[in-house]
This record gives C-alpha cells, structure tokens and sequence, in this order.
C-alpha cells in the first residue's frame, strides 16, 4: 500500500503486472476482472494504470510489456494544443454542467491548458469565489484518459480561482 501511495505522490507512470496467471486455476475474463477490482481496490489511485497477466516461466504474454511500456512512456510525453484543450474543456462544460464544492456559487470555468508533460499537468481556471467539486475533477481526468489516451500514466490538475475571463487566458 505505501509502495501505490509513493507512486501517486510522485506522479510515476506505472503498469502492474500479475505474474504466474499460467497457475492461476481460473484464467478466464471474468477471473481476470476479479484480479483487476481486487488490485484496484487496494490501489484505488492507481485505477489508471494497465494490469498485465503473464507468466515468466511459460512466457505467456510476456511480449506484452514492452509494447505497454512504450505506450505508456508516449502517453506520459503527450502535449495537448492550447486549443486543444480550450476545445475539450468546452465540450465537457457543456456536456455535464461544473458541480460546486464548498459554497453556494455555482462555479464558472474559464480556461483549460498544458502547462507540463512528463507527467501531463494541466491547469483549470475558475471563477473566483467558487470551487469545483472533486468528482468533477475526477470526471475531467477520465474524459482527459478517453480522449488523449493517457494509458498508465498519472493526470495532474492544478485549479486556479480567476477574476479574468476567459478571452484574457488566450
């Protein structure tokens, strides 16, 4: 558990891998999804990362790993244009209205941008005197993931409360 915790806080990219699934008795789809949960829910804030099934002594799927390294080494580099990103953010706000955290004020967004790969930080600008409810943060990160394809590799956002609109953060 401290291990997946170290790994969050230092926004490491990371693909888990089950070794000896050649023992396992059950190796069907649905035995698989068992093991996923199970990693997932000791390690919920690695829920972004690929889990591998493989055996080291048979060699079953280990021609896996270092395509999925590869991915997640591109994934982990990508950047994402200004518009890009201005463009994403004005579909999901109109998709699915921002949810309020503490307050009464209904938060407005701004602005939406990459300001660092390696791993891929993005900032959020919001109006001031709101905030966003962390389940919208956490929606941003899984439409980020289905878009751009951010396999195994961590999501940064960073919120800044803003008096500016969003034509001046162009």
């Amino acid at each position: 558990m401290q291990l997946g915790g170290l790994i969050e806080r230092k926004s490491k990219s990371v693909i888990i891998i089950v070794n000896k699934w050649d023992l396992a008795e059950d190796n069907s789809d649905s035995a698989r999804n068992d093991v996923k949960q199970m990693v997932y829910s000791h390690f919920p804030h690695l829920d972004f990362s690929p889990i591998l099934f493989l055996s080291g002594k048979t060699g079953y799927k280990t021609g896996q790993i270092f395509p999925s390294i590869m991915k997640v080494i591109e994934a982990r580099h990508t950047i994402i244009t200004d518009n890009a990103a201005s463009k994403f953010m004005d579909h999901i706000t109109k998709t699915h209205k921002p949810s309020r955290g503490k307050g009464t004020r209904q938060p407005k967004v701004f602005g939406f941008r990459q300001i660092n790969a390696d791993p891929p930080v993005f900032k959020l600008y919001i109006k001031q005197g709101t905030s966003l409810h962390r389940s919208y943060l956490n929606f941003i990160e899984n439409k980020l993931r289905e878009k751009f394809n951010f396999f195994g590799t961590p999501i940064v956002i960073k919120m800044e409360k803003s008096k500016i609109s969003d034509d001046k953060l162009k």
